[in-house]
């Protein structure tokens, strides 16, 4: 019986290590690119691919969150919805290329106003969604006006006569009681985002500027 010399056997036990971690190194890149790839169709599906904010289905969950955590550190937090303008006239006089450019641009000046801890959102078609953390109403409707100023102070939309309005609330508000802290928090996030809407709405009867809801 032959017996393997031992330089033979330390060639082959090289061989299998190496193959093992050519092996290792092709799976561990595998892995990686899987999680990469992961995270870009959830990332995809989280951000409006206009404007690069969140979408709408973001907002949803982002808004039940800070509901959820506002409750638990006994804090206040606001709400805004900002809309354009009379957009379908920007579209007709600009194009829908143009009011595109417009959205992002807008999306841009909301941005750079507000901080690091908030979070916005387009809502949907021309409108805008912003979460401000621990924020009571006086400081949000600050935020809002650096806003109005950013978008004022955009060459290209203020030669485009671009303006808009803004509806914003407080969580919590006299709306809200104890016993509603206790039910399904997207209740909550859904009124939240209605006493806004109703602001909103308030303010484009009475021209364009800041409507706050303050509760009843």
């Amino acid at each position: 019986m032959l017996v393997p010399h031992s330089s033979s056997l330390i060639l082959l036990g090289t061989l299998i290590a190496v193959v093992f971690l050519l092996v290792l190194n092709e799976y561990r890149k595998y892995t990686k690119n899987l999680r990469r790839e992961r995270d870009y169709y959830k990332t995809l599906a989280s951000v409006d691919t206009l404007t690069g904010v969140g979408n709408r289905r973001s907002l949803d969950s982002r808004l039940e969150e800070e509901i959820d955590r506002a409750i638990r550190q006994k804090n206040s937090l606001c709400f805004a919805l900002i809309d354009v303008d009379k957009f379908h006239d920007v579209n007709l006089r600009l194009g829908h290329a143009q009011a595109d450019i417009v959205l992002r641009l807008l999306a841009d000046a909301i941005k750079s106003s507000i901080r690091k801890s908030d979070h916005v959102f387009r809502f949907g078609g021309d409108e805008f969604a912003v979460v401000m953390t621990n924020t009571n109403i006086t400081k949000a409707q600050e935020v809002a006006k650096r806003i109005f100023d950013a978008i004022e102070s955009d060459p290209i939309l203020f030669e485009n006569h671009i303006s808009i309005s803004a509806g914003l609330t407080e969580f919590p508000n006299s709306d809200f009681n104890l016993v509603d802290f206790r039910v399904d928090h997207s209740l909550l996030a859904s009124d939240t985002i209605n006493q806004a809407s109703f602001a909103l709405l308030n303010k484009a009867k009475n021209g364009t500027g800041i409507a706050v809801h303050n509760g009843t």
